[in-house]
């Protein structure tokens, strides 16, 4: 979105631009040894969840126990609203 021209004496005319952050989500993920968190944020770094769980050692598991995780995290925020996963 554009925001209002400024007038600057002997420059190009500057246009504020907005950033609509609450539209969009970052989901981070952190695998370790010692367990796995998730992080749920919005584009201005204001974060809407967080999740910790065990470590799993068994690679097939980790990715869909992972997966899981963050379908989980996402319905429980956003109500089924979320694409792109």
């Amino acid at each position: 979105m554009r925001g209002p021209r400024v007038r600057e004496p002997g420059a190009r005319k500057p246009v504020f631009l907005y950033l609509r952050g609450q539209d969009r989500l970052i989901v981070a993920v952190d695998l370790r040894t010692s367990g796995s968190y998730f992080l749920l944020s919005d584009l201005t770094g204001r974060e809407i969840a967080f999740q910790t769980c065990s470590p799993i050692v068994s690679a097939e598991e980790v990715i869909e126990e992972r997966v899981d995780h963050i379908h989980n995290l996402l319905q429980k925020r956003l109500h089924n609203h979320a694409l792109g996963v």
